[in-house]
């Protein structure tokens, strides 16, 4: 196995070696063929040289790429400051719209909460008309409560509309903070 590497590595050396003594035998016995063998040289030179250059105008592309590419990203890190920029314009407008929201929510809240309440008092006030107590009561009392119960009523429908606008309102608000966003 020694010898095997051994002669693998000397296979280079070995080659020029066997290069020049196959020129020698060759031109011994063909002296013509030195012409060939020059012309190879020159060859071989030439596509050396043109190699080397090759290697140096890649070099200087590659210098200009790096320059370019530098231009590029100084010139996006400028666009993307300015876009920042530009986009911290409308942070009023979405502040502004995210307050509106906060405001209607709460108020719709409220107000849900108001109609929960009158809810119950109408559910209270008609089942004292319509229950066993509603025999106890004076044809006064039983106007009185006819007449909460009437007002209840108005004061829902009224309710159920402001209810209905706040959602309106609440859901025009939504559509305006999804256009603001970015």
């Amino acid at each position: 196995m020694v010898f095997i590497l051994c002669s693998f590595s000397l296979a280079g050396c070995n080659q020029l070696i066997d290069k020049k003594k196959a020129a020698e035998q060759v031109l011994a016995i063909d002296p013509t063929f030195e012409k060939i063998l020059q012309n190879k040289k020159d060859i071989d030179e030439e596509i050396t040289q043109l190699r080397d250059q090759i290697r140096k105008q890649r070099q200087i592309y590659e210098s200009k790429v790096a320059v370019i590419r530098e231009e590029f990203n100084s010139q996006r890190a400028s666009s993307t400051s300015e876009i920042e920029r530009l986009k911290r314009q409308l942070d009023p407008y979405r502040q502004q719209t995210d307050s509106q929201i906060n405001s209607v929510k709460l108020q719709l809240k409220q107000k849900l909460r108001a109609h929960k309440n009158i809810n119950s008092m109408s559910k209270q006030a008609t089942k004292l008309l319509e229950g066993k107590k509603a025999v106890e009561l004076s044809s006064t009392e039983r106007k009185e409560w006819e007449r909460r119960l009437y007002n209840l009523s108005t004061q829902k429908k009224d309710l159920n509309q402001e209810i209905l606008q706040l959602k309106d309102r609440l859901r025009t608000l939504q559509l305006k903070k999804r256009l603001l966003a970015q």
